[in-house]
């Protein structure tokens, strides 16, 4: 059931926490969840912050800002990292894999800083964030694609499942011992 795996080795490209992508890449209610993540573990969201890539990853410099364990007295500790673990959709080795992680590019120290930075330049994007937003808009279509072309097999499998159930139903009808006459 651990379908989220850790971060990749770097933050990617389009990351909202990285120092050196440009702010108006993102829409202002994506940089907006940032922050949230920066308050006391009872007040974070319990989901963790994927890749905005779509790769099932925990999104690199989320947890390079936010994965870590927090202060010595754990009140900023990450909710979705502990709820991702209680809930089964991280092993073990993925959740202290994202708590260990280290960028290797600048990022952030918070998610209010990124979001300052991200919001910065939301109302007129420079040319370069224009570039990023255009290539993952292209990503997303072509993950929606192939989700719908791994749905449609998956439908298809299905199917011929449910009909070779059916066959097999049937064979098993037409092969039970029917009680005799003298029996029934």
């Amino acid at each position: 059931m651990a379908e989220i795996q850790p971060p990749a080795p770097r933050p990617c490209g389009s990351c909202p926490y990285r120092q050196d992508v440009p702010g108006g890449v993102w829409a202002p209610e994506e940089y907006a969840k940032l922050p949230d993540y920066d308050r006391p573990t009872a007040e974070q969201p319990a989901g963790v912050f994927l890749c905005h890539q779509q790769n099932g990853r925990v999104c690199g410099g989320w947890a390079a800002v936010h994965g870590a364990q927090g202060r010595a007295d754990h009140s900023r500790d990450s909710l979705a990292l502990r709820m991702a673990g209680a809930f089964g959709h991280m092993t073990p080795e993925a959740i202290e894999s994202t708590r260990e992680y280290v960028s290797p590019v600048p990022v952030w120290s918070s998610g209010s800083e990124a979001l300052k930075k991200g919001m910065a330049d939301v109302a007129d994007p420079t040319p370069e964030a224009e570039e990023i937003a255009a290539k993952l808009e292209r990503r997303k279509r072509l993950s929606a694609a192939d989700l719908e072309a791994r749905t449609g097999r998956q439908i298809e499998d299905v199917e011929e499942a449910i009909k070779a159930m059916g066959n097999d139903l049937k064979l098993i009808r037409e092969n039970l011992v029917k009680p005799t006459e003298e029996e029934g």
